[in-house]
């Protein structure tokens, strides 16, 4: 018996359907929360250190963060934080447009194999 047929069977499609969907928003939600708090970590501490001058402060954190000597990976890692934030935006934009399309968006189903008859 298949896993959707033991769904069906157990609490309905409905049932599967609905689990499906949980899912998914828990998945998502959870990916664009942490995104976001990372990137927000990441431009805070940044932001912070860049303002006071004390870019050594990074190294307290982690050893040899930040070196006077590579102000690209610095930028970089700024850019990073920025990306991040703008990435849990975009997702979020997304599925919030995609949920005023689609309220209830269903779960693909794959066709029921059937068998083939024999005389």
């Amino acid at each position: 018996m298949s896993a959707h047929a033991d769904a069906t069977a157990v609490g309905g499609a409905g049932a599967a359907d609905t689990a499906l969907r949980w899912s998914i928003v828990t998945l998502v939600a959870t990916a664009w929360t942490s995104a976001l708090l990372f990137g927000l970590y990441i431009l805070a501490f940044h932001a912070l250190a860049l303002a006071s001058g004390e870019m050594e402060a990074w190294n307290g954190v982690l050893p040899r963060l930040y070196e006077s000597h590579t102000p690209a990976a610095t930028a970089g890692i700024g850019l990073y934080g920025l990306l991040m934030i703008l990435a849990a935006v975009q997702t979020y934009r997304h599925a919030r447009a995609r949920e005023r399309r689609s309220p209830r968006p269903r779960c693909a189903r794959r066709p029921q194999a059937r068998s083939a008859s024999r005389p």
